[in-house]
């Protein structure tokens, strides 16, 4: 094939070589139509590939000493004598006045001037009539020099040959007609039909005496031609060079080089235009160009539009190129980036395709200039071939969305994506080892990269400068903590190393099954997985996995992590159904339980008796057994196993009978612990809310203070009336008085009468609250009662507004409000006394608190000061946004203010959904520790990073408050002693909180997962002593069956408490990674539900950040009113918000805040007061 070095010439020259072919005519306005003709080529055809013309083509006339003036204009004489100055000087070209008639617009045909120009010439070659080049047309003889030169003589060139033991050699070749050289033909050509002349014009001498003589002009003859690569007359297109073989006997003087015949089949340039793609070849770089005109990937771009067009570029919407290129640097690269300038005209362009140059290894824009703005660039498909992405090669590509770089990529050069704000990438590949300075600068939309290299890239200045990107970097990997790497988010995962599939499927033509991958380690933080099948048509795949066949064939699943690129493979016959087999299921006598059956897996159909099934169906069976009773075995088909589960038994021919064997459970009279293998499913609990009796509490003010007595007869009609609520019975009562007043007061004293007091107790209300608008009270029934115990008479609640704090008290509540709280009463002797502690019994205070614009609610406090001087910060306190109140739970009362600390300001939380929750536990250090241990840098949180065992568990030990010294020693091999969270291990372990994953193991660094937190989060109440509420009804997720079976119950148990929730359609997530941001949500949660219950109702979000309102344990939908405003919730309870919404045959604008608009223009629309959009007329 053609040299690198000489394709782009033949690009250029290919317009010269259409001059010639067509004619002197040719250069007129408009070349004539018989143009290239002749009797063996009557009319052009489309194999021939003849144009029309197109106007401009410049002249190439290239000045000989003819063209100069007379006189020289250097001011020396070589006739003169000569002084140091001149010495040795000879008049050359430059000392003469340029005097030349195409200067001057007089052109002729030679130059190549004309007003018209071919798009692209005729092809044809005909052999017969081009015959061989007279090497004398178009020459001739040079004037007289006039500087008194004398030229020489004109003769004919001699038919210089080898004769005897003579030799020839040969000092130069002459030049080839451009028609020879630069050869263009159709696809189909014979080889015979090429233009290959037998002789050759050259200069020479014959060797003779010793003595080199003068050369002189020669013709060589018997000349044959030979072709780079074998001549291939089917091919469609490419290019060959042919090299002269000379006879026998000439040798080639020193540094002389042969002529070369460039033939193209099918033009000069491979090009073409389908469907808005522009498709070129580019081979060659050569020096990477000069400026933006003088490059050779202008010359392909140009070539390739040729025949199209002139205003064809405005549609195009892809470039694609082809070809053998290596590299595309400097001007080249520069240039083609810049077709994709928002000002370059290009007004469809969006796509650049490499990825049909299988050698190109380096992109850059290595030219010095780089003020482009290339915004129309949008995608980009690069070979896998590539090692490096240069400087500069994407920067300001604000709208590229790359997703992936090439496998093999080594090297990112400085700002080679700087700027890019839309880039996409989720990982560096494994080889990469240099980011240059600024590579990633402001590439704003990158949040996680996962890296794959083992050893740390190097890293240049400023490279992510301007985004907040979280590195997952290889558990093993080194150089992370070093060479600025420190300086990033890091978090540490576990890379897959290999993925395994089953070797084979057998598939019936009417089957389903679903894959598995097994990744390798365990661990591996990275398993999502891109599935293929290489044979649609006998099977398809999904995203998940899930394998249905479609016709009967072979065909080979593959499975790709997203991580690692790791890849495994199934091959999957699909068979023809045979006859569908009849089943029978039983249970053998005594039947004392429940067989259960399924096609395929757990989750698959579920199988009745009779059911008729196919041959080779695998099912899966599972037998629970009646208390008392226990499952021996399950028997499938004639195989039999001692277990309560099969799984995936593949059943033969025949008929199919399953059966379950139960038997009486084993009984020991001592211990009545006996071992019994049954699985029971309970009724979920119901909401044990209790019914609430609300009692109107009329208050006087007076001197800033409210006073009032609830009256004893309402009290006593509203315990009746809750008691005849149904619920009563199970879920018990509880009352509440509100104060009501119009005016304003910022302390209180409400007496409750002692018969009041002791119908509460009697009535056993599960708690009564006082409900003011500064201080909330609530005493459960065990407070109640050591009040009654304490107290004689009626008793006050009182809260008086604390003015006088000092020191850390001061501090810590500043201008906030601080009640002194207390339960007063008259004692026997007549004394004034207060209930100093509650016993057993909780107090929940709520002070009314309004933050201000620059505080976070997630980092509110409830303080308390014994003496309003020192500051106890409660840790477990937290703001509740539906009563606007700053919660705690207490065994005594003091001074109680709301304190503020600020949290650490992270910029990567500002607009996720959970903020609060995080500025929650960090502002109470439950996930950081001062050497970042827990957590992350100070400056960023990664919300969506995972949260590893240790991590969670430690963060539970600092909520409970234990010391970390009191626990040395650890009982588990894989806890480091050294490790921060060590110490909270061993206390969870001590308390039964979690338990081992293996002999003396424990997992700490693996991540956790959704159900193992709601598992913990369950023994974590149990173990510590806190009730966890049943403040919501049931749900039951879409992945239910996925969800552990031993842990079912702490999931439906933490999800009943409003700890956790859905995440969306429904779904748990059960074996889902837990997020750093899901487990500030958990802890948060549980301690507003542990001081309050009633946090679990009213607004709230699910586990994605969508807002829901709950009422009576489940979450409203449709419309609801909410202090005052309207909202709109769907079938999943989920609110509306952000834009119009139709319901029913209305139209509806709903806030961001999710409230309805009302009496108000929106988008020019008018709305009315009951929120309908007034269609415009």
């Amino acid at each position: 094939m053609i040299r690198n070095g000489k394709r782009i010439r033949a690009v250029l020259l290919a317009a010269a070589l259409v001059f010639t072919q067509l004619g002197a005519t040719a250069y007129a306005a408009e070349p004539p139509a018989d143009a290239g003709l002749c009797e063996h080529h009557p009319e052009h055809t489309a194999k021939c590939g003849y144009t029309e013309a197109r106007p401009d083509h410049d002249c190439e006339h290239q000045h000989t000493p003819d063209c100069y003036a007379d006189e020289p204009i250097c001011g020396m004489d070589e006739d003169a004598e000569q002084t140091d100055a001149d010495a040795g000087h000879t008049h050359g070209q430059a000392c003469y006045a340029l005097d030349c008639p195409h200067e001057r617009g007089e052109h002729d045909a030679d130059c190549g001037y004309m007003e018209a120009v071919p798009d692209r010439s005729c092809g044809f070659v005909c052999k017969v009539c081009a015959g061989e080049p007279d090497k004398d047309i178009g020459k001739e003889e040079p004037a007289a020099d006039k500087n008194d030169l004398t030229p020489p003589e004109k003769t004919g060139p001699k038919n210089v040959s080898p004769k005897g033991g003579e030799a020839v050699t040969v000092t130069a070749f002459d030049g080839l007609d451009d028609e020879v050289e630069y050869q263009i033909v159709p696809a189909g050509t014979p080889l015979d039909d090429l233009t290959l002349p037998a002789t050759l014009g050259a200069s020479g001498y014959i060797v003779a005496g010793g003595a080199d003589p003068e050369p002189e002009a020669i013709t060589i003859t018997g000349v044959a031609w030979e072709p780079d690569s074998p001549w291939d007359d089917t091919a469609g297109q490419g290019g060959y060079t042919f090299t002269p073989i000379l006879p026998a006997g000439y040798t080639l003087a020193g540094g002389v080089e042969p002529p070369e015949i460039n033939v193209r089949i099918g033009g000069a340039i491979t090009f073409a235009l389908q469907s808005s793609v522009l498709t070129a070849e580019f081979d060659d770089n050569g020096s990477g160009g000069t400026d933006a005109d003088n490059n050779k990937m202008n010359d392909a771009i140009a070539a390739a539009f040729a025949v199209l067009p002139a205003d064809s570029y405005k549609t195009i919407t892809t470039i694609k190129l082809t070809g053998d290129a290596a590299e595309i640097t400097k001007w080249n690269w520069k240039y083609l980036i810049g077709r994709y300038d928002e000002s370059s005209g290009w007004d469809s362009l969006t796509a650049l395709d490499l990825s049909g140059m299988t050698n190109l290894t380096t992109v850059k824009n290595d030219t010095g200039y780089t003020g482009s703005n290339p915004t129309k660039l949008k995608t980009v498909e690069l070979p896998d071939t590539m090692t490096e992405i240069g400087s500069y090669a994407f920067q300001n590509c604000a709208n590229l969305t790359l997703q992936e770089l090439p496998k093999k990529l080594t090297n990112i050069g400085d700002h080679a994506f700087s700027d890019c704000t839309s880039l996409a990438l989720q990982e560096l590949p494994g080889g990469v080892a240099e980011i240059g300075d600024s590579a990633f600068s402001s590439c704003s939309s990158l949040n996680e990269i996962i890296m794959e290299p083992m050893t740390a890239p190097t890293l240049g200045n400023d490279v992510f400068k301007g985004t907040n990107i979280t590195f997952y970097v290889p558990k093993d990997g080194t150089g992370y903590n070093s060479g600025g790497w420190e300086n990033l988010h890091t978090v540490e995962y576990s890379p897959t190393t290999a993925l395994s599939l089953p070797a084979t499927l057998i598939l019936w033509s009417n089957g389903r099954r679903t894959l598995t991958a097994t990744f390798t380690p365990d661990d591996a933080t990275f398993k999502d997985i891109s599935w293929e099948s290489s044979d649609t048509g006998v099977a398809t795949v999904d995203k998940n996995g899930n394998v249905t066949a479609v016709a009967a064939g072979t065909t080979t699943i593959t499975a790709t992590s997203r991580q690692g690129r790791k890849t495994a493979t199934c091959a999957v016959t699909v068979k023809t159904a045979p006859p569908a087999l009849s089943i029978t299921l039983n249970i053998i006598a005594p039947s004392h339980g429940v067989l259960t059956v399924r096609e395929g897996d757990s989750t698959g159909r579920l199988l009745a008796d009779g059911d008729r099934i196919s041959d080779g169906t695998i099912v899966w069976a599972t037998a629970s057994a009646d208390p008392g009773w226990q499952v021996d075995g399950i028997e499938i088909a004639g195989r039999r196993t001692p277990r309560d589960t099969v799984s995936t038994m593949l059943v033969g021919d025949g008929v199919c009978e399953i059966s379950a064997k139960i038997s009486p459970a084993p009984y020991d009279a001592q211990d009545h612990t006996s071992s019994r293998h049954y699985t029971t499913t309970p009724e979920p609990s119901k909401p044990d809310n209790p019914v609430l009796a609300v009692v109107e509490l009329p208050v006087s003010v007076g001197s800033g203070a409210a006073t009032g007595k609830p009256d004893d007869g309402r009290t006593a009609s509203a315990i009746a009336g809750a008691g005849r609520n149904a619920k009563a019975r199970t879920n018990g009562i509880a009352v509440r008085f509100d104060a009501k007043t119009s005016l304003a007061y910022d302390g209180f004293s409400i007496v409750i009468a002692r018969a009041t007091l002791d119908r509460l107790i009697a009535a056993k209300v599960k708690y009564v609250t006082l409900n003011t608008s500064i201080v909330d009270m609530t005493f459960d029934l065990a407070a109640l009662q050591e009040i009654q115990k304490q107290a004689t008479g009626d008793i006050a609640l009182t809260a008086v507004r604390e003015t006088g704090l000092a020191g850390d008290a001061r501090a810590a509540v500043g201008s906030r409000p601080a009640y002194r709280l207390a339960v007063g009463y008259t004692g026997a002797d007549g004394k004034a006394g207060t209930i100093q502690s509650f016993g057993a019994g909780r107090v929940t205070l709520g002070l009314a608190y309004k933050p201000v614009a620059t505080e976070q609610t997630g980092t509110l406090f409830l303080v308390y000061s014994a003496d309003g001087k020192g500051a106890q910060w409660l840790y477990q306190s937290s703001y509740d946004r539906n009563s606007g109140n700053v919660i705690a739970s207490t065994g005594h009362l003091s001074v109680y203010g709301v304190g503020y600390q600020t949290a650490p300001a992270f910029t990567d939380t500002g607009n996720h959904w959970a903020k609060a929750d995080i500025d929650f536990v960090a502002s109470r250090g439950l996930f950081q520790g001062a050497d970042g241990a827990l957590g992350t840098p100070e400056t960023t949180f990664s919300p969506d990073g995972t949260i590893t065992r240790g991590m969670f568990v430690t963060a539970l030990g600092r909520l409970a408050g234990i010391d970390p010294a009191s626990y040395p020693s650890s009982r588990f091999n894989d806890v480091a002693g050294s490790s921060i969270y060590a110490p909270y291990v061993e206390w969870a372990a001590s308390k039964g909180i979690v338990s081992g994953t293996g002999e003396k193991t424990i997992s700490p660094d693996s991540a956790i997962t959704r159900e193992q937190m709601a598992v913990i989060m369950q023994r974590y109440a149990q173990r510590l002593g806190y009730t966890l509420p049943v403040a919501r009804k049931a749900v039951t997720f879409t992945d239910e069956n996925q969800i552990t079976g031993s842990m079912k119950g702490a999931v439906q148990r933490v999800q009943q408490a409003g700890i956790m929730s859905g995440k969306g359609n429904n779904r748990f997530g059960p074996k889902d990674s837990a997020t750093r941001a899901e487990a500030a949500v958990v802890l948060r949660r549980f301690v507003e539900v542990v001081i309050d219950r009633d946090t679990a109702g009213g607004w709230g979000q699910n586990d994605a950040g969508r807002w829901l309102y709950h009422l009576d344990g489940k979450p409203v939908t449709g419309w609801k009113q909410i202090e005052g405003k309207w909202y709109w919730f769907d079938a999943a309870g989920l609110m509306q918000a952000g834009g119009w919404k139709q319901v029913g045959d209305s139209w509806y604008y709903f806030y961001p805040d999710g409230s309805m608009a009302v009496s108000t223009k929106v988008d020019g629309y008018e709305v009315g007061p009951d929120g309908v959009r007034k269609e415009k007329e």
